[in-house]
């Protein structure tokens, strides 16, 4: 078996989830689970957990769904160098997803990949986290 290079990662710091029921998953996340709201746009919905992970709800009109599958959740792996993540996803045959990566608020950066198991996964770059605090 060949040896490969392990990925440096901060580990899993995110999770997100599509669902057809956002309005009592915001409740749920909030009033439950004790969740801080970051934002909220009506069909996409996002978290910070006490411990400083993210928690984001997608609804059915959100641009990103093809990612986020309505049976399963995809976790996201804190990612410190996201161009070092992505080749080196590509360098162990991952597959990428060319209109899956973006830019967001601080500098976040993210980018979607098949796993070998062929789940959808994701890195995520937060500056903040990178730095030693928490996601904003």
């Amino acid at each position: 078996m060949q040896s490969i290079q392990n990925l440096n990662s901060f580990g899993m710091t995110y999770i997100g989830v599509r669902t057809d029921h956002i309005d009592e998953m915001k409740q749920f996340a909030e009033q439950v689970l004790g969740y801080q709201k970051t934002h909220d746009d009506g069909d996409f919905v996002a978290f910070i957990t006490t411990q400083g992970q993210r928690f984001e709800l997608h609804a059915e009109n959100t641009p990103d769904k093809q990612f986020y599958p309505l049976d399963g959740a995809v976790p996201g792996f804190e990612v410190p160098d996201m161009d070092a993540a992505i080749a080196w996803a590509k360098s162990n045959s991952l597959e990428m997803f060319e209109d899956g990566t973006g830019e967001g608020k601080g500098g976040t950066r993210w980018a979607h990949f098949r796993g070998p198991d062929g789940n959808v996964y994701e890195f995520v770059h937060h500056p903040s986290i990178a730095a030693g605090g928490k996601p904003e």
